[in-house]
C-alpha cells in the first residue's frame, strides 16, 4: 500500500473492516509506523461493534499492548455455556471471542481469515 492508497483508504473508512486494516498498516509500516494511530484507529474498529471485525480490532489491539489473552479466565465459563445455545451473530462473536482469547497462534489464524 502506497501513500495514496492508504489516504483513499483513511477517507472511506467507514466500515471497521477498513479501520482494522489502516491499523494494520501503521503497524507494519507500510507508509509510516506510528502505534499511536494504530491504536486509535483500531479503537475506532471496536467502536463499531462489528461481530467479528471488531473483535479482531480487539485482537490486534491486545496484541500492541502485549497481551495475548483479552478476556479474563472467570468469564470464558460463562461464554462456553452462552455459545452451547447462541445462533447467528451471537455465535460467531462468542466463537471469534474465544478463539481469539485461546492464544498467540490461535489469535493469528483468526486475523488471517
Amino acid at each position: 500500500m502506497d501513500t495514496g492508497q492508504l489516504q483513499a483508504l483513511i477517507h472511506s473508512a467507514d466500515t471497521a473492516e477498513k479501520m482494522h486494516a489502516i491499523a494494520q498498516s501503521y503497524l507494519e509500516g507500510t507508509v509510516l509506523q506510528d502505534s499511536v494511530a494504530a491504536e486509535a484507529w483500531l479503537l475506532r474498529a471496536i467502536e463499531l461493534g462489528d461481530s467479528v471485525e471488531s473483535v479482531r480490532a480487539m485482537g490486534t489491539l491486545a496484541k500492541l499492548l502485549g497481551k495475548t489473552q483479552i478476556l479474563p479466565p472467570s468469564e470464558l465459563p460463562e461464554l462456553r455455556r452462552r455459545l452451547e445455545t447462541a445462533t447467528g451473530q451471537e455465535k460467531i462473536l462468542l466463537e471469534a471471542l474465544l478463539e481469539l482469547n485461546n492464544h498467540s497462534d490461535t489469535y493469528e489464524k483468526t486475523l488471517q481469515k
